[in-house]
């Protein structure tokens, strides 16, 4: 009996067995791929051990790449039941491995590889998100655009469209339907990010419109500058974090970086609008992890960067092969963290979803919305989402901002 994350996650893959085939050069092969596609899954629930071996192409990382199309050859010489393996687009497992000559003649390399597929591997999260803030459907009551969630599992929600911060309860079985704090009236202006310090119990928000940033302490309604080093010297102020020894760091779109309030200097980026490793290209929110590493959405270049501490270069560990919603692939990011393992989580807005990648990996996987990036309003669906964030046990949390909501899908 297998579970529902381990069937969801075979069901993301059969969605993308179209995709496979139009790549495919021989036509003719494109319907017995399709075809075949489907055996793994009812092989898989009906209870069998998922134990095979792997052909794994020699040369290729993209299926337009594969030359002479061996892919195609190895389907039409070898009749088999196979599944695209996670993490990769050259991999496939085959329930009956074909022999060593067999795969010669199709110039591939045959290895051995997993015994069986876990949910660990493949899914951290349930798939079916819980709703733990909710308007109904009114954008007066919420309208979300950024969060954070506390130590105690309070969830603070930057509303650009209403200019205001509210906090919500902690709800783990849902259900929310109202905020127990906002700021008031007129003391904001389209905030679209927030922090929350627990040392200090202090909120910063990045008030984007009025050119500057703010903090509150937590629970009151009336906020001061920051300093007036950030008051109304900054032209897009779109994201705001601090690092583990306090410092704050804010995204300045306009000057395509990330700037450090103490330092007066940039961080990150600042070398010109780009896609060089040295720059970046509408930068919104971004994450800094216990080393000081900064990750960020480089969403002009549909990309998440990575700048060591110190570094003048960044590295890309999410996307960057181009707007578009393949799993390699990223659209307009907003969003971004680290969990505890390094998985990174990226807020992929334009393809109503969240991909999860892990160290070193060169395609997502889908943990939250559909993998083929088109919007819904179920519980395993997003429309939207402008940001996620992640609380002290892992539990994801994304701003389900076309469905006016805030999903929490709980870690497994």
């Amino acid at each position: 009996m297998t579970s529902k994350v381990e069937n969801q996650w075979f069901e993301n893959y059969l969605k993308n067995a179209q995709l496979i085939a139009n790549r495919c050069e021989n036509s003719s092969l494109k319907n017995k791929i399709n075809q075949s596609y489907k055996q793994p899954l009812t092989k898989y629930k009906t209870g069998d051990k998922f134990r095979s071996k792997v052909a794994k192409l020699s040369h290729a990382k993209k299926w337009s790449q594969i030359k002479e199309n061996q892919t195609c050859e190895l389907f039409e010489n070898f009749t088999t039941e196979f599944v695209l393996l996670p993490n990769t687009q050259t991999q496939f497992c085959f329930f009956n491995p074909p022999t060593t000559t067999e795969l010669s003649t199709t110039s591939v390399i045959y290895t051995t590889m997993i015994d069986e597929i876990t949910t660990a591997t493949n899914a951290k999260w349930n798939l079916t998100g819980i709703t733990v803030a909710s308007s109904n459907g009114n954008s007066s009551i919420l309208n979300p655009y950024a969060i954070f969630v506390d130590d105690q599992y309070y969830i603070y929600i930057a509303e650009k469209g209403n200019s205001r911060i509210s906090k919500w309860p902690p709800n783990p079985n849902g259900s929310a339907s109202s905020s127990i704090f906002q700021t008031a009236a007129g003391q904001l202006n389209q905030p679209p990010s927030l922090y929350v310090d627990s040392k200090t119990n202090t909120i910063y928000v990045a008030d984007e419109s009025n050119n500057r940033v703010v903090s509150f302490i937590n629970g009151s309604t009336i906020g001061s500058s920051v300093t007036s080093i950030l008051s109304g010297t900054l032209p897009a102020v779109s994201g705001i974090y601090l690092d583990p020894n306090g410092t704050i760091f804010i995204t300045d779109t306009g000057q395509n970086r990330i700037y450090n309030w103490f330092t007066n200097q940039s961080a990150v980026g600042g070398q010109g609008s780009g896609n060089n490793a040295s720059q970046l290209y509408q930068p919104k929110r971004f994450f800094i992890d216990s080393n000081y590493s900064f990750y960020v959405a480089d969403s002009g270049n549909n990309r998440v960067q990575k700048w060591m501490r110190g570094a003048t270069m960044g590295e890309t560990v999410a996307g960057g092969y181009g707007a578009g919603s393949n799993a390699s692939q990223l659209s307009g990011p907003l969003g971004v963290v680290v969990d505890s393992q390094g998985n990174i989580l990226v807020c992929d807005s334009n393809n109503h979803r969240v991909q999860k990648w892990t160290p070193g990996a060169t395609i997502g996987l889908t943990m939250a919305g559909n993998s083929n990036g088109t919007a819904g309003s179920s519980s395993m669906e997003l429309n939207a989402p402008k940001g996620i964030a992640i609380d002290k046990s892992d539990n994801l949390y994304v701003v389900d901002s076309n469905n006016f909501r805030i999903q929490k899908f709980n870690v497994l």
